[in-house]
C-alpha cells in the first residue's frame, strides 16, 4: 500500500467523496476504457484486503446505520429461530419482503440488530452484512452506481477507490 494516510472517519469519507464526485465517477466509467476487468479485479482486491486490514469497522458501522441489508428465505428462518420467533413474525417485525423474489429488506435504518456499534446477530448475519463492502467480488468495474454510492459512505471502499486512482492512472484523464 503506499505511503498515503488512509481516512478513516466517515464523516470526513462523506465530505471527501461528495468533494470528488464527479471526478470519481468519470474515473469509474473510464476505467473499463484503458483496462480489463480481471486486471483491475486484481488490484481492487489486493487494495481490499490492504486497507481492509487498518479499518476498524466497529468503530465506523456506518454500513449498520445507512444502509437496509436483504435477507432470504434462508437467512430469515435462522435468524428467526434464533431469536425464537417464527419467519413470519421476523418478516413482520423487520423487514419489507417481496414476494415475486423471496427476500426481504431491512425496513429500519439503522439496523435493529445492532447495539454499540456491534452486530447482535454476526455469526448468522445476512451474505449481504457479511460480504460487504462486496469489494472481494470479481466484476468490480460493472459494479459503479453501488460503487459510488459506497465510496460515499464505505472508509474501506473510499480509501481503495482513492488508491486505485493512483494505482491505474488513466490516459485519458490526464
Amino acid at each position: 500500500m503506499e505511503n498515503v494516510p488512509l481516512v478513516h472517519d466517515p464523516q470526513i469519507v462523506e465530505k471527501e467523496a461528495r468533494m470528488k464526485e464527479d471526478e470519481t465517477r468519470d474515473f469509474l466509467l473510464n476505467l473499463k476504457k484503458e483496462y480489463r476487468s480481471h486486471q483491475i479485479d486484481s488490484v481492487v482486491h489486493q487494495l481490499n484486503s490492504e486497507v481492509s486490514a487498518a479499518i476498524d469497522c466497529i468503530a465506523c458501522a456506518n454500513c449498520c446505520n445507512k444502509l437496509n441489508p436483504a435477507f432470504t428465505d434462508n437467512e430469515i428462518e435462522n435468524i428467526a429461530a434464533d431469536k425464537k420467533i417464527s419467519a413470519k413474525q421476523f418478516i413482520e417485525n423487520y423487514l419489507d419482503y417481496n414476494e415475486t423474489e423471496n427476500y426481504g429488506v431491512m425496513k429500519f435504518r439503522p439496523c435493529k440488530f445492532l447495539a454499540d456499534k456491534k452486530c447482535t446477530i454476526y455469526s448468522i448475519r445476512p451474505e449481504s452484512c457479511r460480504e460487504y463492502p462486496h469489494l472481494s467480488r470479481p466484476n468490480f468495474i460493472y459494479r459503479n452506481r453501488s460503487t459510488i454510492h459506497n465510496y460515499k459512505m464505505c472508509p474501506i471502499v473510499y480509501n481503495v477507490v482513492e488508491q486505485l486512482k493512483r494505482k491505474l492512472p488513466l490516459k485519458t484523464m490526464e
